[in-house]
Order: C-alpha cells, then structure tokens, then sequence
C-alpha cells in the first residue's frame, strides 16, 4: 500500500513542511490486527522519497513562463525588476522576477478580498509580533489554555470581515474534549479513539514546522484568514465544527479547517440524492453544489498560499536559490493566478523537462513496536511518526548534498 504521509501536496520538493500521523496509525492497527489473528506477518513502513530533478538548460522555458505570469497579472515596465548589472538569465535574476511577480499577485489578491469580502489589513510590525507571540516552544506551552479562545490573529477576531463567522466571537471557548485523556485501562486504542483522535493527526515536532522555519511577515496571512473564513461562512460552517483540542495546543488549524471545507464541499457537489424529489428539490440541490464549487475557490487557494515562504525560495543564505526551487516557486505562482481564476491542482502547468529520482530510506518494523503501541498508543505513535520524519529529512539532506 502506498501512502502520502504528509496528508496532501505540500508544493515543496526539497523539504517536510508537515507530517501527519495516519501512516503510522495504520500501520499499527494493522499489526494489531495481525496478533489477534494468530498470524505471523510483519507490518514494515518503508520510506520513499522522490524527486523531480529539473535541467538547467530549460532556463529559456521558465524565463517563458515567468513572461507570461508577468503579462498576466499586468506588471507595467516600471514595476518590473531592474536588472541591469546581471544577465537575465541568471538564478538571483529569476529570484528576482519572481519576488516582483508575487509583490503584485498579493497587491491584487489583497484588492479583491478588500473590496469584495471586507478585508482588514494589519500593520506590518503588529504581525510580525503577532507571529511570534503563536509561535509554540518545545515542549507546548499548556499556558496557552489560558489566553483567548483564537489562538491565531487575535486581533482580526476582534475585527471580522463581513460576512465571515461574525458570530465567532460571540462564542465561549470550546472545552477540551478530555474523554480521550480518561480513557479507561484498555491499553489499546479503540474504534472510538480512532475517530475522537482523528483530527489531531499532525505530529507534535513537525506540526508547527512550517511557522518555525520563519518569523518573517507572511505578506499572505490576511488572505489566508479571510479567504478560509468567507468560504466558511458560505456554507454555514462554523469554528465549533473544527478541533477544540488543536487550538487549545496552539496547533496552526488551516490546513484541518481547509480538509474540512474540502470533504463538505465534495459531499454536497455529489450528494446521495434520494429518490422521488420534486423538480424545485433538484434544483436546490445544483444550487447547493454550485455554491460550494464556489467556496472550493476560497480553500483551493488557501491551499496553495498556506505553503508559501520566501526563505525557502531564497534557500542558503551563503548561497544562491536552487534552479528547484525556483521552478518550483514559478508554478506556485502560475497556480496562485490560475485559482485566482477558478482554476485548481488539475490546471497546473509543467512546460520543464524532469527527471524523477527516487531513494529508498531505512525500513521501519511495526510489528516489533507493538508492544510499545499497547501500552501507551499516543506516545508511541507521536514518537515513531517523528521517526518517520527525521528519516525523509535526513534523506533530503542527503539528497541536495550530492551535486546534480
């Protein structure tokens, strides 16, 4: 069985931005499995990383596309980055262009969300320190239990955009859901554990990686936030739908929120429609789902703008960005305009030559941490994911040490 333990594309190819714990999870249910059916075979995690090694001489390409996302979002000769003492075609030249390139899709982006939806800007200081204050030490900080209950842009709670969620605030914190905290002795981890649990999937070393790797101003946040909400808000979801228990932690919820939007909109574009409905339910029905297809913009591109990070661009300060990841950074940005104009994953666009290399990480047995895994489940399958993914970083690292 293949499986994707980061959960979802993650728009990066020379790092880990997060790991979930379902491969994990599986895998010890199924060894669970095993024993109690008296049979022998072992469950083993085998860890693939793959790459997409992109040539160097397709430069001429990507100056192509990087053309076409420059006309398209309507950068102007004197908003077009001067570059007249290095050759165009250099690395810190496509950097270049691509910082001009996103300058001007958040300027539109933040236009459209201001006068369509509301949006509320923050000064850029109070962000920054805003980001800090949420950033979470080792080990979680339980002080968070008692700040307010919006452990993300506090201030913005304060300030809602209409529509979005304006009764959020109005709400009492949620309480924590404990029952899973008191389980009964039963070491081992139940159907009903399975699904109580089934949010908190995100491994606690690796679930906040993401706002670890930098402090900087994420010019995206604000679109993040409001985007996120206004498609929430459209199909009347609201923040007590979404894990108490994340917030509480001071676990960054986009991307839970954004699985959720996701499956709600699915279920209501294909419906289990049933029999024998007036024509005016039919039509209510399209209606429905026509309505979340257009909240599946708003997810789609919070999506995408959620893995966003100038640093990774920019890569080593010591040395210039990889030809990687500024491809990579390229189609990020064609796919930020291609939603932008209702377009998806499927419309991505891949005009560069790759080469797949594909390298194998030591084997994990399961079976033989079983007894681990019924005495204390959740530590075990915390640990063992964080195992999981020490050995895809180390075996990045030791990818991008070998020369092309």
């Amino acid at each position: 069985m293949a499986l994707a333990p980061e959960g979802q594309v993650s728009y990066r190819g020379e790092t880990l931005p997060r790991i979930e714990s379902g491969t994990v999870r599986m895998g010890f249910w199924c060894a669970q499995d095993l024993k109690k059916a008296n049979r022998d075979e072992q469950v083993i995690v085998l860890p693939l990383t793959v790459f997409q090694q992109l040539e160097r001489k397709d430069s001429k390409k990507l100056a192509s596309l990087l053309q076409k996302l420059e006309s398209f979002c309507g950068l102007t000769p004197s908003e077009k980055m001067r570059i007249s003492t290095v050759s165009d075609d250099t690395l810190e030249a496509f950097m270049l262009r691509l910082e001009k390139i996103e300058e001007k899709l958040n300027a539109l982006t933040e236009a459209h969300y201001q006068s369509t939806y509301g949006l509320k800007l923050i000064p850029r200081q109070e962000a920054i320190n805003e980001d800090r204050e949420h950033l979470p030490s080792e080990p979680i900080n339980t002080d968070r239990e008692q700040q307010p209950p919006e452990p993300i842009n506090t201030d913005r709670a304060q300030q809602p955009p209409e529509p979005i969620n304006t009764n959020r605030e109005q709400q009492p914190p949620e309480p924590i859901n404990t029952d899973r905290e008191q389980q009964p002795p039963e070491p081992e981890e139940t159907a009903a554990d399975r699904a109580a649990d089934s949010e908190t999937k995100v491994v606690q070393d690796t679930k906040n990686s993401i706002n670890e790797e930098k402090l900087a101003f994420n010019p995206w946040q604000d679109i993040i936030h409001t985007a996120l909400g206004q498609a929430e808000a459209m199909l009347g979801i609201t923040e007590t739908r979404f894990s108490a228990k994340n917030k509480e932690a001071g676990i960054d919820n986009i991307i839970d929120r954004v699985y959720k939007m996701r499956q709600e909109c699915w279920d209501r574009i294909y419906p289990e429609v049933p029999e024998n409905l007036s024509p005016l339910e039919k039509k209510l029905l399209d209606r429905k789902a026509g309505e979340a297809w257009f909240a599946m913009r708003h997810m789609e591109l919070v999506d995408l703008l959620y893995y966003l990070d100038k640093d990774y661009l920019r890569g080593e300060r010591s040395s210039p960005p990889s030809f990687n990841r500024i491809v990579e950074t390229a189609y990020n940005f064609y796919d930020i305009a291609s939603r932008l104009s209702g377009g998806n994953f499927s419309n991505r666009v891949n005009p560069l030559r790759r080469k797949a290399i594909i390298s194998v990480c030591p084997p994990m047995n399961l079976t033989d941490m079983l007894d681990d895994y019924q005495k204390d489940w959740k530590e075990t399958v915390q640990r063992t994911t964080a195992e999981l993914a020490d050995a895809i970083k180390k075996d990045i690292q030791a990818y991008l040490d070998v020369p092309p």
